[in-house]
């Protein structure tokens, strides 16, 4: 049991400390930072539902040539760890995260930008590419900007505070297992943890 909030933020603190001096370990790949194989690249994503909810992100993760949709958007949105269903052989997405599509509704992906005219799976990337996958409600949608810029990804209350804690916390370069914790995380007003991580 960690005890007090403040126990919990100093276990969050020394995990973060850790992994930022190489304590991510020899296994993974899905970790921030820079690529640490040939193979790979380190890719920002952004996934956003439905009901404008921000799922994952933004955050980076690796993708891998040698992973199971290798170097594409389809590889980006697995790193994610989310829950996923796709056609193998079109590498049409079906669902992310339990939201499925329905009628004319449903996923759709941009890459720095641009709405592909390739499937996900066939949408190479490179490093440091800016990956969006939305749920759409329009077919002409060009989605959310990936920093937020619709007002639709703040994952939140959308207050200048909170888009500022997130951009801070996405500079700092963590994993985006730590990276999403960190961005969920509230405590109570004025507890020790949100005046420690404010004085970041």
């Amino acid at each position: 049991s960690f005890g007090t909030a403040g126990n919990v933020f100093g276990a969050a603190e020394a995990l973060a400390a850790y992994l930022l001096v190489g304590g991510q370990g020899g296994s993974g790949g899905n970790g921030g930072g820079n690529s640490s194989t040939p193979g790979d690249c380190s890719v920002k994503i952004l996934v956003v539902g439905m009901n404008d909810e921000t799922l994952f992100g933004p955050g980076r993760v690796n993708v891998s040539a040698n992973g199971q949709w290798g170097k594409t958007a389809m590889g980006a949105l697995h790193a994610t760890g989310l829950s996923y269903s796709a056609d193998r052989s079109t590498g049409f997405v079906s669902s992310i995260a339990g939201q499925s599509n329905s009628g004319m509704n449903g996923w759709m992906f941009k890459v720095n930008g641009v709405v592909p005219m390739v499937p996900a799976k066939d949408k190479l990337l490179s490093e440091g590419d800016e990956v969006v996958w939305w749920y759409s409600t329009d077919m002409e949608s060009t989605g959310p900007d990936f920093g937020g810029g619709n007002g639709s990804t703040d994952a939140g209350s959308g207050s200048v505070a909170e888009v500022l804690k997130n951009k801070l916390i996405e500079d700092l370069d963590l994993p985006p297992e730590l990276t999403n914790l960190l961005k969920t995380w509230t405590c109570p007003r004025n507890c020790m943890a949100q005046r420690r991580l404010w004085r970041l």
